[in-house]
């Protein structure tokens, strides 16, 4: 099945960016008692939305994770990130949109940077919520079958997802690979298309990848008290079936979710809808093969027909459209004699709002039904619908209400996992959600998972997990459900540390969440921070730094288990040379260690001596206004701003610094890089403020 293209919008420049249908999920953990009495019928049922990368751009109408209607979603999977081919070290494509950005009315040092950041805070604020990170993707998926190859590239690649995981407060990984046993080259006319090595070693490879990642993924969880769940899209072509095996893979997931969308579309010469959900077989312009087969029903017993458990079966939900134009024949559906355009033929350069191929969103299809010489047909045998322009001979097959509505039903009655939609930023969500709507009434029984929820209320059992050494009842991050057996992580010592006054744990149940550590500062400065971050479990009620082994600082904290925890130590005059540092998070139960820090020091003193610093308060943050819709890439802060104080195009600038333009001075508010005359001070109010 093909995937998606969009076009994203940058201020003065222009930058493409690649998407693709991912689907995602995990274990749905119920709210409140009243809220799990309400939803009895579908208490192991889940629904995921996905929130993109891309979405906060223009091209997109700047949709930010606070638009996501999280009261009325189970799951939230944000694409994509990838695996480097050779390190298999985790990728993140779009810095500035995914850890860097301040949204909208927070403030320049907020700990919520970044979509990753706000969907933490999203998660805060509905505790119900989960969020899993997707890999791959249509174009991004060039770094499985290498990470696949062997037991060193797959631990290599586990691990690097689980820190993953772990340092950005996540709650699982998704598995996009597009497709396993399949070898795709590179799209020669998609500059960000990295093609998708494939053979047939994938069929058994894949398996053992996914077990690879879903042990580290376990062990992880053991440590912090919390499961952590792994589930992958899969490609529902009857090929792609035919090179995996099913039956073996789900052992390890918690949940398939199924691409049953782009069935059909303008990669082809002929219409055909893209998410039927029954087969029609009076369409005699197909293969037998994909007259049968190309349908959600067909795939759906097909996985069950290969040991896949009913409960693990996600259905995907298509929030947009493909289409055809030059489009000429097609079935009669009115009766009056003539085609209309399904079934028929068709070109491959339908513009659509999103791309090539007649890609829009629902609400932009949406709009057409009301439109003059636009008309709505419904395939009664296949559940579809789609609109047709006559005299333009343009067509566009999608998902309205109705058929939401119908598959909805179909996932209900085979007791089905639940279903996941592409993509959030689809749906009418200026004005309210159809489509979300629809799905939250017919598999959540209209449940609002309000933000009176209590985490630690985790509604009963996990159906349909069985995998061994997870730990199926329990999906509260911030409880530990028995004692800790033993200590198996080789960074944690399973006593105090020796002369630190630790005071007592009210709320933690065992060792602190592992925390992760990461500089504030990387320009070489000899003044920096350090700063600390444990996103949820038990908590640690003393944090220590220590520099090249040595403590130089340490700070208590309250135990609020399973809340996060924060803290920036501030370390100055130090000379040039290069530190190491880790911080230690300590509880009565014991200690948890971060990951090193190295830290190059360039800008001090080469005879200056080492300081030792305390932890200062942090000073108070000036007010960050609107963001805007940035556009692209930040580079980050790796070269020096040209020019001094004044203001010149390929500098580098960082919130809050002054430059001088035309005789004025401004105020930076947004971190970036002017990339041309046209981002200069005056004309970019969005990254300047006048002063």
């Amino acid at each position: 099945m093909k995937k998606t293209k969009t076009i994203l919008a940058a201020m003065a420049m222009a930058l493409a960016f690649t998407s693709c249908k991912g689907i995602v999920s995990s274990d749905l953990s119920e709210g409140s008692r009243s809220a799990r009495a309400a939803a009895s019928a579908s208490s192991s049922k889940r629904v995921v939305g996905y929130f993109c990368e891309w979405g906060i751009y223009g091209a997109h109408d700047n949709y930010y994770a606070t638009s996501i209607p999280a009261n009325k979603l189970t799951h939230i999977n944000y694409a994509f990130v990838g695996l480097d081919p050779s390190s298999q070290a985790v990728q993140i494509f779009d810095p500035w949109a995914t850890t860097d950005i301040v949204y909208p009315g927070d403030k320049w040092d907020t700990q919520y940077k970044g979509n990753l950041g706000q969907l933490r805070k999203l998660k805060e604020e509905y505790p119900h919520l989960k969020v899993l990170i997707s890999v791959g993707g249509w174009t991004k998926s060039n770094g499985f079958h290498a990470a696949a190859a062997n037991a060193t590239t797959r631990a290599r690649a586990a691990e690097n997802l689980k820190n993953f995981v772990v340092q950005y407060g996540l709650d699982g990984v998704d598995i996009d690979w597009e497709y396993p046993g399949v070898n795709r080259p590179k799209d020669p006319n998609d500059e960000y298309d990295l093609g998708a090595p494939g053979g047939i070693e994938d069929k058994e490879n894949f398996t053992l990848f996914l077990k690879a990642i879903r042990e580290a993924l376990d062990a992880q969880g053991r440590k912090d008290g919390k499961k952590y769940e792994l589930t992958a899209a899969i490609g529902v072509g009857y090929d792609k079936i035919a090179v995996t095996n099913p039956g073996d893979y789900c052992k390890y997931l918690d949940a398939l979710n199924l691409m049953t969308y782009d069935m059909h579309g303008a990669f082809e010469s002929n219409t055909g809808h893209q998410a039927p959900l029954y087969a029609n077989m009076n369409c005699g312009i197909y293969s037998d093969d994909v007259r049968e087969k190309y349908n959600i029903d067909w795939a759906v017993k097909k996985f069950i027909s290969e040991g896949v458990p009913a409960s693990k079966i996600v259905v995907g939900l298509p929030f947009y459209s493909r289409g055809w134009n030059n489009v000429s024949g097609g079935l009669d559906f009115d009766g009056d004699g003539i085609g209309d355009g399904m079934f028929g033929t068709g070109g491959s350069t339908l513009s659509g709002k999103w791309g090539v191929g007649g890609q829009s969103p629902y609400f932009a299809v949406k709009a057409l039904e009301n439109t003059p010489g636009w008309v709505k047909y419904r395939d009664e045998v296949s559940k579809a619908c789609w609109l047709y322009n006559r005299g333009a001979r343009e067509l566009y097959t999608y998902d309205d209400q109705l058929t939401i509505k119908t598959k909805c039903d179909y996932i209900n009655e085979l007791g089905l996992g639940g279903a996941m939609y592409w993509e959030l930023d689809g749906d009418d969500w200026k004005n309210g959600y159809d489509l979300v709507n629809i799905v939250h009434e017919s598999i959540l029984n209209g449940v609002d998972f309000g933000t009176d929820i209590n985490p630690g209320d985790n509604g009963g059992n996990n159906p349909g997990n069985d995998n061994p050494g997870t730990n199926p009842g329990n999906d509260n991050p911030g409880t530990n459900p028995g004692t800790n057996p033993g200590n198996d992580n080789p960074g944690t010592n399973p006593g105090t540390n020796p002369g630190t006054e630790v005071p007592p744990s009210s709320k933690a149940t065992g060792l602190p969440g592992t925390p992760s550590l990461e500089q504030t500062s990387w320009n070489g400065e000899a003044s920096f921070g350090l700063r600390m971050n444990m996103w949820w479990g038990n908590n640690g009620t003393v944090a220590e730094l220590y520099e090249n082994g040595e403590k130089i600082a340490s700070v208590t904290f309250d135990d609020n288990s399973p809340s996060a925890q924060s803290y920036t130590f501030n370390v100055s005059g130090k000379a040039n040379g290069t530190y190491a540092y880790q911080v230690k998070l300590i509880n009565s139960f014991g200690t948890s260690v971060s990951g090193t820090v190295n830290y190059t020091v360039t800008k001090g003193s080469a005879s200056s001596e080492p300081v030792n610093p305390q932890p200062e308060p942090e000073p108070e943050p000036e007010p960050e206004p609107q963001p805007g819709d940035q556009g692209g890439d930040q580079p980050g802060n790796n070269q020096p701003p040209a020019g001094g104080n004044t203001w010149a195009v390929m500098g580098t600038y960082t919130a809050g610094q002054v430059v001088s333009y035309n005789g004025a001075n401004y105020s930076c508010l947004v971190t970036h890089v002017a990339y041309s005359e046209t981002w200069n001070p005056a004309d970019t109010p969005a990254l300047w403020s006048r002063i």
